[in-house]
Order: C-alpha cells, then sequence, then structure tokens
C-alpha cells in the first residue's frame, strides 16, 4: 500500500513524524491499532521486525543531537497530532484521556517520558521538552466535564 516516494511516500511520513530507529519498531509491532485501526498486523517476527525499522530509518535518518526546529508556539493538539493520534482519538473514551484525567500536572509530563516502558506497545516520545510540556499541559485541560465511562 506504500512505497518509498511515490503512492502513499513512507519516505514522507518519515520525514515529517522524525521517528528514531526505535521509534519505528514499536508503531511497526502496533501497526493494527494505528491509523484508525485500517493498517493489518506486521505479520513478520522480531528479528524481521528490527531489520525493517532498520531500513526504514535510512530512508529519512536523524543525526544524533540534530538540531529539530521548533516553533514560537507549540500548540498542544498539533503535538497531539503528530505524535499521539495514530493510535488515540481525540475522544472522552480514549484510552489515553481516561487514564491521564487521574494524574495532575507534573505527573502527566513525567508519564509522557515514560511512555514506552508503560506499554510494551507504546513509541518512546520523541518530542522536545517544550513540546512534552505543552502536550501534559493539552491532554491535562481535555475533557475535564465528562464523566468516567
Amino acid at each position: 500500500c506504500h512505497t518509498i516516494d511515490g503512492y502513499r511516500s513512507i519516505r514522507d511520513v518519515l520525514k515529517k513524524k522524525r521517528w528514531s530507529q526505535t521509534g519505528i519498531s514499536r508503531r511497526i509491532s502496533s501497526l493494527e491499532k494505528m491509523f484508525n485501526s485500517v493498517m493489518p498486523p506486521f505479520a513478520g517476527n522480531v528479528v524481521e521486525r528490527e531489520a525493517l525499522a532498520a531500513y526504514l530509518a535510512t530512508l529519512a535518518p536523524i543525526e544524533p543531537g540534530e538540531v529539530v526546529e521548533t516553533r514560537e508556539e507549540i500548540d498542544g493538539a498539533t503535538v497531539f497530532e503528530d505524535n499521539c493520534s495514530e493510535c488515540h482519538d481525540y475522544a472522552p473514551d480514549d484510552t489515553l484521556f481516561i487514564s491521564m484525567q487521574k494524574y495532575d500536572l507534573p505527573r502527566i509530563s513525567y508519564l509522557i517520558t515514560k511512555l514506552d516502558s508503560l506499554n510494551d506497545e507504546m513509541p518512546p516520545f520523541e518530542g522536545s521538552d517544550a513540546e512534552r510540556e505543552t502536550l501534559a499541559k493539552w491532554i491535562s485541560e481535555q475533557f475535564k466535564d465528562e464523566p468516567n465511562p
């Protein structure tokens, strides 16, 4: 369904998202949960998944310590869209919003740094500290008046 540079260019996705090889690997392992559940699960084994992640990482390499372009004003909804929306819906019944309702802002910010240790299928958050703080604040403000399901 995807090509490198043509139809549904995977290189374009990788350039935009700026995922590390680890982030790519974690996403491959949970494809069926991404993109509104239209992707089939990855059929390969762990070795094949890691080989695919290593190859995909070469299509849009990120240099260690590379300076990431920052926006003057970071928007929480945009950070969510760029980093979370492949698997999470913007909805009061989504597991992200349900689980985070019980935490204060500092705890949410901390948990964002530990995503990949909270759930094996979660990729690490690869945004900047400013993006993490903005995302945490935005998450903490969503669906406050909604009852817990």
